[in-house]
């Protein structure tokens, strides 16, 4: 499977939350475009996001890295911790036949006016993370059979220079598409998904916005650069429904096409 997909699947049964209603907000006094946000005060809204050289973007006032091509002024785990010092876990996510992921948990996050949860993966060496699981603090069960090894002291100031590489936030608040075309623009493609729900496609921005029947809307953030890994299991999966779909019809059951009948 692809490994961002397995990352973001890693969060969406994190946070495994019900939301409620779009709010309004705009940027919060004193952000700073140029540079990785410097307090809780200075992120921006969730549609707030910033072109950065190389293909990066900044999000929730940290600059989203790309994986093995490390930059100045990427936002790491230690910029995390300044922003959310008091709201901030910090814990590898896996199941039981995975190394797992390691991730930044903001509970709450105020993203300008509009809170919710927000969880940021970061880059770091399997060998590490295997090494964190053993030292864990705590192990706490998630959904399923996932797991949440909460880091140890020691652990947690050795990872503090781990890069942040991709982001999700869910708002307390409900979406839907006109609220989301409303802030983003119109996207460039839109995809059903898992359990009925829809994801809206930005590329150049980098964002996912996924809708759900359910109540467990989502916004997905990465570096514009490496959007696709984001789009191709998506596409793949539409290609595989519409195959089975079209396996199925009665034209392919009778093993003839119409015409030929």
């Amino acid at each position: 499977m692809n490994k961002l997909w397995v990352i973001i699947t890693l969060v969406i049964a994190a946070l495994g939350l019900s939301t409620l209603i779009v709010v309004g907000g705009d940027m919060v006094k004193g952000y700073d475009p140029k540079a990785n946000a410097g307090s809780g005060a200075d992120v921006g809204t969730p549609w707030q996001i910033d072109p950065v050289p190389e293909g990066r973007t900044r999000v929730a006032g940290l600059v989203l890295g790309l994986p093995g091509q490390p930059q100045a002024g990427d936002g790491t785990l230690a910029d995390v911790l300044r922003l959310w010092p008091d709201k901030t876990q910090v814990a590898v996510v896996a199941s039981p036949a995975e190394v797992g992921a390691l991730e930044a948990f903001v509970d709450p996050a105020m993203l300008g006016f509009v809170g919710g949860k927000l969880v940021l993966s970061l880059q770091m060496d399997p060998l590490r993370i295997a090494e964190f699981k053993r030292r864990a603090a705590k192990v706490d069960f998630m959904e399923s059979t996932t797991r949440k090894f909460t880091l140890s002291a020691d652990d947690l100031a050795a990872a503090r220079s781990a890069p942040v590489i991709a982001a999700a936030f869910v708002p307390q608040a409900r979406l839907d598409a006109d609220t989301v075309i409303g802030r983003f623009g119109q996207p460039a493609q839109r995809l059903p998904g898992a359990g009925g729900s829809e994801h809206l496609l930005y590329p150049d921005q980098g964002v996912d916005v996924v809708l759900s029947p359910k109540g467990r809307d989502l916004i997905q953030y990465v570096a514009p650069a490496r959007f696709n890994e984001l789009r191709a299991p998506l596409v793949a999966a539409q290609a595989a429904s519409a195959a089975a779909a079209s396996s199925s019809s009665p034209a392919a059951l009778s093993g003839a096409s119409p015409a030929a009948r």
